[in-house]
């Protein structure tokens, strides 16, 4: 099980004081890193929790054509997802956990965020509505 990151301290640049005040530049910041919250959602990273890019049986299945991590402001890994049109225009298609909690279709591009929840899981929020997502497919 990964451990959280732990805290980064910021250094600040200061720069010399100018003889005329209205030169004198801002300071500089060279690195910072938040704090992050001792949750479920700092236990994530790019390997856990598994996410099965596997599609369901019978179907073809194409790679995501943007797979990047960040971090939200709540310090939680969000997963952002792309899944563009084929080659010969075909419509993409994201399915949910091997079609059980449904398909997303849209024209160009269906693109989604999962986000590492509490309990160290992907989470993907529609509508008001979430769900754990273990698998996930492109289709086009």
């Amino acid at each position: 099980m990964p451990v959280p990151l732990p805290p980064v301290e910021t250094t600040t640049l200061m720069p010399a004081p100018s003889p005329n005040p209205a030169l004198t530049p801002d300071p500089v910041l060279l690195f910072t890193e938040n704090t992050l919250p001792t949750s479920g959602c700092t236990m994530c990273s790019r390997k856990t929790p598994i996410l099965d890019l596997e599609s369901p049986s019978g179907m073809p299945s194409s790679s995501f054509s943007t797979d990047v991590f960040s971090i939200n402001p709540s310090g939680c890994l969000v997963r952002s997802m792309i899944c563009s049109e084929g080659e010969l225009g075909t419509e993409p298609e994201v399915s949910f956990n091997k079609e059980v909690l449904g398909i997303l279709k849209n024209a160009g591009e269906v693109k989604i965020s999962l986000v590492c929840d509490q309990d160290s899981q992907w989470v993907f929020s529609m509508d008001g509505a979430s769900a754990v997502i273990t698998n996930i497919g492109c289709y086009t």
